[in-house]
């Protein structure tokens, strides 16, 4: 065993080696036992870092699941959307669409609310806990996207007009409600931006 371990290091370090030489000295101990150690540090460090770049696309994957979820449940309530004639649910008589939750630091608005095609009034909003949530028919809200991703801003804009707050039956004729989602992501020691956004189209017969 010692003749092999002297003749490894020999090859290595490129060395020249007597045959006669038997037995390992303590420095050629110490190299042999620095080099698996390097060897061992680089694997753990590959293995590691190979985790969590799998753990980054699974939390990734996950995220373009759920959102892609949350967004085409709204986007159907969106586009089905018919005209509020009492306006119980959007708030003015005639409006299909009504912004809601203001954002005075951005300056937009951070949910909708809808009366779609069923007679079932939903209102789409990030709540204060920074949760994408539902209220329908003025029941208690209810999250349509997990509380494990961390929502920075939602954003809900007509027609890409950041002034307009409601569409009626007297306003535009092809009003476009786009929604935008914004998550902070852990990367490591860093953090990046993800924003997943989407525009809901809506035809209006008058």
């Amino acid at each position: 065993m010692g003749c092999n371990t002297k003749n490894l290091i020999c090859f290595m370090f490129h060395v020249p080696c007597s045959v006669k030489q038997k037995g390992v000295t303590l420095i050629e101990l110490v190299v042999v036992l620095g080099v698996i150690s390097i060897i061992i540090s680089a694997t753990v460090g590959i293995f590691t870092s190979f985790v969590r770049q799998q753990s980054r696309i699974l939390s990734e994957q996950e995220l373009l699941s759920q959102t892609s979820y949350a967004l085409e449940y709204i986007s159907r309530s969106v586009r089905d959307a018919v005209k509020d004639t009492s306006g119980s649910c959007t708030g003015t008589p005639s409006n299909y669409y009504t912004l809601s939750h203001f954002d005075s630091v951005s300056g937009s608005y951070q949910g909708v609310k809808v009366l779609s095609s069923d007679n079932v009034c939903h209102e789409f909003f990030l709540d204060a806990d920074g949760i994408l949530k539902e209220i329908k028919d003025g029941q208690i809200a209810q999250p349509i996207l997990s509380g494990n991703f961390d929502i920075q801003y939602a954003r809900f804009i007509i027609s890409g007009d950041k002034t307009i707050a409601s569409v009626s039956s007297s306003g535009l004729t092809q009003p476009r409600v786009s929604v935008s989602l914004s998550f902070k992501l852990q990367s490591g020691q860093q953090e990046r931006e993800r924003i997943i956004q989407t525009t809901i189209g809506l035809q209006i017969q008058n």
